[in-house]
């Protein structure tokens, strides 16, 4: 059984992501040396991905590297990339949902000064592996954490270095997880343990698919975080039929403790017939949307 326990998939409150589109973004990365993996590490006789680097290079736009079992993609900064307050860049991959679930193929993300000595970002896996994702499965965004390609396009997998300890970076390493669940085959988190992602793909577009690199200025996003933590609703509780006025008129979507969406619009006041627990959802002007409960009594 898998336990869901890391942040949520891309748009929702509390998710480690940005869509492409988002005002923190202050450029793309536009220089990378690609290394390709293989179209089935089990079976290196089929040879290596046939993928163009270029294809990750800019802004995100869909167009991607596969880079194949075990292959990887470093992105050389024209700058050095200093530590800042907040995260500092962000991974774009080509997942989406897809049912109830959503198909996700993972990788991992080092960083290094010089180029020769690489940092990874800790990892850590909550997803099951009792039995083989397929191309044909899907997964969970919070089963994972801190891997590239864990939100679905068009959102990207935030970074910051300060967590490494680091001050700066001039290189940003991509690094495909071969997700099977073979003990010899298989990569493995920070503590050890398998990592399950949609494998094998023995095709052209094998293994992770990177999309692009941005550069974050992470102060806009802490700011959006802080306008988030204050949004106010007032009052809650509140009494049948009394009017619930939001800090600003918004697009809402309001639920019954059984998950049943029983009112929708636009404006900045509401008002329920009913006593009960609602979850009352609230579109912010960044594309995200807020879950408050309500209680009316």
């Amino acid at each position: 059984m898998a336990f869901s326990q890391f942040d949520p998939e891309g748009g929702e409150i509390g998710s480690k992501s940005i869509p492409r589109t988002h005002s923190s973004i202050q450029a793309w990365a536009d220089s990378i040396v690609f290394e390709p993996g293989y179209l089935n590490i089990a079976d290196k006789s089929l040879g290596k991905v046939p993928a163009s680097a270029d294809l990750a290079t800019g802004a995100a736009d869909g167009t991607v590297v596969s880079l194949g079992d075990s292959g990887y993609a470093t992105y050389i900064l024209q700058e050095d990339l200093i530590d800042q307050p907040g995260f500092d860049f962000a991974v774009f991959e080509n997942g989406f949902e897809a049912g109830n679930g959503y198909f996700l193929e993972l990788a991992f993300v080092e960083v290094s000064k010089d180029g020769q000595s690489f940092t990874r970002f800790p990892t850590l896996t909550a997803a099951d592996t009792n039995t083989q994702l397929s191309l044909t499965s899907t997964s969970q965004p919070e089963y994972y954490h801190n891997f590239a390609g864990k939100y679905q396009s068009p959102y990207g997998a935030l970074f910051d270095i300060g967590e490494l300890g680091l001050d700066t970076v001039r290189y940003i390493r991509i690094v495909d997880v071969i997700g099977s669940t073979t003990d010899s085959i298989g990569s493995r988190d920070s503590e050890g343990k398998i990592i399950n992602d949609p494998w094998p793909s023995p095709f052209n577009n094998c293994g992770f698919d990177l999309d692009a690199l941005a550069i974050i200025d992470g102060s806009i996003l802490s700011m959006e975080t802080h306008n988030i933590a204050q949004f106010k609703l007032y009052p809650n509780p509140a009494s049948t039929n009394e009017w619930i006025k939001l800090e600003t008129a918004a697009e809402y979507h309001v639920y019954n403790n059984a998950g049943q969406l029983i009112d929708f619009g636009f404006g900045e006041q509401i008002k329920l017939a009913d006593t009960g627990i609602y979850i009352l959802e609230i579109k912010l002007n960044n594309g995200l949307w807020l879950r408050r409960k309500l209680i009316i009594s």
